[in-house]
């Protein structure tokens, strides 16, 4: 099998020759989104995002002409569905049948296929434009795909202008997730099940029941409880997308986490962890002057804001409700960002703790936390760093641990590499939140950087230390 990225690390081009030759397309946009796929230029999908990068709606074609005494043919391209999404709770299909979507918190607990006619008012001058505009694009975009300029028929215009009833009030289908978060099985109203799935570690699904449930009214939500594109065999994760066992496009963060494949799947550890959107989760942050921000990376949403901190739904919802986030559309990387304040007026400390014991407790979230907490700690002037403070279900006594190749923040978005931190706080917990010494190791051009834990304001002993290379230590002094 022969595989072509692109520049920026997405997935171009997938050749292989055994049993017999077969190729696949990809086109990404400019934000790492797919844009459109062709399955050797027989099957084509096509996919259109929103204006928070979020998917919109998704196509899938076939082409009825080939290749005729070795010219090959226009493109005559035929609809076979289609898929619009206007809000994460409703969608519906190319006549206008819906479905909508019911959620706890972030989890979506249920479904029930529409009941009611819904006419949609539409401006046609606007649309008309808009239409030949659409096209001009799919057009350039296809050529883009299959590296070919050749004709393209493409089929009459999805013209829906009423939601469809598809079924009565008691169409309502309930969704059973196991420990991961992925789906089950899905029973109805009378508790029988209507779908099951059964998974390999990283997603494939390797036995369904009842596969046809749904009949491409209902998105098929399977593994992690993302939408199965059944079109590329690909699950969309916002950020990314992921045909099992990798990502198709290199992870947006792949400089904070260097020693590890831009592709993989969690940490090529799926039985312990998930990834919700295909990148990290919310970065906490403290300012200058002492503000606490938890600022959201590509691909946040609301769910992962729950998850991160352990919080229950109501918790999650008020806080995010207080900070006028109601829809994942609204929340945009780098700068969607929930304050401290907001955080104080409803738990009561502006001072998110991390479950130390959680499955999404990784090694680099720890480390983040961790730092947080140290420059937390130097910034408001407090006498000692309280480990208590930033961590949950921590041991009372000791603390202990070893944070192997990760990265820490600098500030204004910047990073470097941290060999190593060995953390070791016995009885006390709370250790001097400023550096208190450093030495070279011998042969090497590493540094250790050591701060000390601290009882009734007094140094005992070093506590953490941190391994850094000479190159990174002025600016590790400068910051921390």
């Amino acid at each position: 099998m022969k595989q072509r990225q692109t520049n920026n690390g997405s997935l171009r081009k997938r050749e292989t020759t055994q049993p017999q030759q077969h190729i696949e397309y990809y086109l990404f946009n400019s934000q790492g989104n797919l844009k459109a796929y062709s399955d050797d230029i027989m099957d084509f999908a096509y996919y259109g995002y929103n204006a928070a990068n979020t998917r919109a709606y998704k196509i899938s074609l076939y082409n009825t002409n080939l290749w005729i005494n070795g010219q090959q043919q226009p493109l005559h391209l035929q609809l076979q569905q289609a898929m619009f999404y206007p809000n994460t709770y409703l969608n519906f299909d190319a006549f206008g049948n819906y479905t909508k979507h019911y959620y706890n918190g972030m989890e979506r607990v249920a479904s029930r296929l529409g009941d009611n006619t819904t006419t949609i008012a539409l401006n046609n001058n606007i649309l008309e434009a808009r239409k030949l505009q659409l096209e001009e694009q799919f057009r350039e975009d296809i050529h883009k795909l299959i590296e070919e300029t050749v004709p393209i028929d493409l089929p009459p215009f999805i013209d829906v202008n009423a939601l469809q009833p598809t079924g009565t009030p008691n169409d309502i289908y309930y969704y059973h997730p196991n420990h991961l978060g992925n789906t089950a099985f899905v029973t109805d109203q009378n508790q029988n099940i209507t779908q099951g799935f059964l998974y390999a570690p990283f997603g494939e699904i390797t036995t369904e029941y009842n596969v046809n449930f749904g009949n491409n009214t209902i998105p098929k939500y399977s593994f992690n409880a993302k939408e199965l594109d059944e079109e590329t065999g690909m699950y969309y994760y916002e950020a990314r997308y992921y045909k099992p066992p990798v990502f198709t496009s290199r992870d947006p963060m792949f400089e904070k986490y260097f020693w590890m494949t831009p592709y993989a799947y969690f940490a090529n550890n799926p039985v312990k962890y998930v990834d919700p959107s295909g990148e990290e989760m919310w970065e906490p942050e403290v300012t200058k002057d002492g503000k606490v921000n938890y600022v959201a990376e590509k691909g946040d949403n609301m769910r992962t804001f729950r998850e991160q901190y352990g919080l229950d739904a109501k918790t999650a919802g008020t806080i995010l409700g207080k900070s006028g986030i109601t829809k994942n559309e609204q929340i945009v990387a780098g700068k969607t960002t929930i304050s401290g304040e907001t955080v104080k007026s409803v738990t009561g400390s502006e001072v998110l703790k991390m479950d130390l014991n959680s499955e999404i407790s990784t090694k680099q979230r720890k480390t983040d936390q961790f730092m947080f907490g140290l420059k937390y700690s130097q910034v408001k002037e407090l006498n000692l760093y309280n480990i208590k403070s930033f961590f949950k279900n921590i041991n009372s006594k000791d603390f202990m641990c070893n944070l192997s190749d990760v990265t820490v923040s600098i500030g204004e978005g910047k990073r470097i590499p941290i060999k190593n931190i060995s953390i070791g706080l016995f009885d006390y917990l709370k250790m001097s939140n400023g550096i208190n010494g450093s030495h070279q190791i011998p042969g090497t051009d590493d540094f250790i950087i050591y701060f000390r834990t601290s009882k009734d304001g007094k140094n005992e002993r070093d506590a953490v230390m941190f391994r850094i290379n000479k190159s990174d230590i002025d600016a590790f002094y400068e910051y921390y």
